[in-house]
Formats: structure tokens, C-alpha cells, sequence
């Protein structure tokens, strides 16, 4: 029998201050993401505590992301693992490509293979963040090198997600922006996701 349970989620960064993990979880939410680091260069600062208390508060599953950029992908990667370091239990990879990031495919696919090597992992092992729409603009035929991975699709304001190809399905929907979840801290809204796919833990 399939697992139909209503996961909820929310992915938040430095934006995002006063965050409260006992509550999020009491608010319902089952995962969240946490950003890692972006480009080259940069650690969001408030990413090793978080990812520690978000364990020790029990947060079954989390999301570790690099919001990628332009540069290139072997040196965001090592970024990654010298930041991240080994993943524990309930941790997965996540690549946010969105617009003022990376346009080239090469250098995703680069980061991800790295990562994949080094960590042992699948292409269902990982998760793409992006809005669908501005996915197939900006990388066309090379979006497809990627269906493998579970898409995290960012669309709001509809009550149904829409076109999700080249993929079939998404696995996550970011389905608003500005939501209120109890323990989220200010601004006061947050990212709010809800888990589409099959479960993997």
C-alpha cells in the first residue's frame, strides 16, 4: 500500500530569523530545507546551527541546498562538501537553480556529479529546486539531463501545480512565499512546501 500521508515543509535561509523547530513541528510540518551555501564563496551563517537543532528537535528529513551560480560547478561542489561534510540520516541534496543564479547546465550537472560520487548517491538520491516555467527557458533540451533527480517545483498562486515537463511529476511543491507556519520566526511568512512524491525514509 501506497503511503498518502499530507507532508508539509517549509525552506528557509538567513532571511529567516527567531526560528523555532519544536514548533514547526508541532504546526505540522514533517522537513524542511536549509541553505548551505551559494556560489564559491559564501556560507549562510546561520546554516551548522540550524541543521544541528533541526536534528535534535526531531525534524525527520532535511534538505541541504546550494543556491548555484555561474561559477564553476567543481569548485561550488568542493564548497559543498567542505561546508556540509558528510550527510547524517534524513539529510538529502538539494541544487536551487533559479533567476540571478546558474543559467548553464554544464555547471549543475558538473556539481551533481561530484556530489554523487563523493556521496555515494543515485539521481533519485537528489532534488532540483526551480519554477518549471523559468527551468525550460533558460536550459531548453539540457533540462532533460536532469530528470532523474526529483524536481521540487516552485509555483504559487494556483490550486493545482501545473506543467511540470520534462518531468513527469514533481516530488515537492513550493506552492507560496509569504506563508504563516508557527515557529517560523520573522519576517513572519515563509517558504511552504508540501511533499508531492513518494517518502523516502
Amino acid at each position: 500500500m501506497s503511503d498518502t500521508t499530507l507532508r508539509t515543509g517549509i525552506d528557509e535561509s538567513h532571511w529567516n530569523t527567531n526560528v523555532d523547530f519544536g514548533e514547526i513541528l508541532t504546526a505540522g510540518c514533517s522537513f524542511v530545507g536549509e541553505k548551505a551555501i551559494q556560489g564559491t564563496g559564501y556560507v549562510d551563517p546561520t546554516f551548522t546551527d540550524r541543521r544541528n537543532r533541526a536534528h535534535i528537535a526531531g525534524v525527520p528529513l532535511v534538505l541541504i541546498y546550494s543556491f548555484l551560480t555561474n561559477d564553476p560547478g567543481d569548485v561550488q561542489a568542493q564548497h559543498y562538501l567542505d561546508t556540509v561534510g558528510s550527510l547524517g540520516a534524513g539529510e538529502f541534496v538539494a541544487i536551487d537553480l533559479e533567476a540571478g543564479g546558474c543559467t548553464d547546465a554544464g555547471v549543475a550537472s558538473l556539481f551533481w556529479a561530484i556530489l554523487k560520487g563523493r556521496y555515494g548517491l543515485h539521481d533519485s538520491d537528489g532534488y532540483l529546486y526551480g519554477s518549471p516555467g523559468w527551468l525550460r527557458d533558460t536550459f531548453g533540451a539540457g533540462l532533460g539531463q536532469f530528470t532523474g533527480m526529483n524536481l521540487w517545483a516552485a509555483e504559487y498562486g494556483v490550486a493545482q501545480l501545473g506543467d511540470v515537463s520534462p518531468w513527469v511529476s514533481a516530488t515537492i511543491w513550493q506552492k507560496s512565499e509569504n506563508a504563516t507556519v508557527a515557529g517560523a520566526g520573522a519576517p513572519g511568512t515563509i517558504d511552504y512546501d508540501v511533499w508531492l512524491g513518494e517518502w523516502p525514509l
